[in-house]
């Protein structure tokens, strides 16, 4: 797997995201039960995750290749923002259901994005993200994440 050093510096076409996390932190205290549940769902800005400096940038720090597969497919699609802690929703096995919310506090976040092809991202990967140990994961973004022990490896991870 390629080692992927994105730069230390978020671009700032996600600098609005700030705004975003903070209503998103209010909504979910506000509403949690609701955001719990099946129907409970954060509305992203792709605009703001996806803007032109990251599609940009990450690509470059990877080599033209996707963070999972190491593909080079930009000739063909353009790709997938990838967030490596799943924004909307996730899964600890792929035979389980959802669970909700996933880690919307993350979702405009530099350290949670990586590039990737759409088949890594959308089918491989999709919003699977298991832990070593389930019950220390972050449900909320009152809890941190340095407790948990991812089991996919962060190409961009330490």
């Amino acid at each position: 797997m390629i080692k992927v050093v994105r730069p230390p510096v978020a671009p700032a076409g996600l600098a609005p995201g700030d705004a975003l996390r903070l209503q998103h932190c209010a909504d979910y205290d506000a509403r949690r039960e609701w955001h719990c549940s099946r129907d409970g769902r954060f509305t992203f800005n792709k605009k703001i995750y996806g803007c032109p400096s990251v599609r940009q940038i990450l690509p470059q720090a990877q080599y033209s290749k996707c963070c999972y597969c190491e593909s080079k497919f930009r000739h063909a699609a353009p790709g997938d923002i990838e967030h490596i802690r799943p924004k909307g929703a996730w899964k600890q096995k792929r035979s389980e259901r959802l669970n909700r919310p996933g880690y919307y506090w993350l979702a405009y976040s530099w350290t949670n994005l990586l590039w990737s092809c759409s088949e890594c991202n959308r089918q491989a990967k999709a919003n699977l993200f298991p832990l070593a140990d389930p019950a220390v994961r972050a449900i909320d973004h009152h809890h941190d994440c340095t407790p948990e022990d991812p089991l996919l490896i962060d190409p961009a991870g330490p």
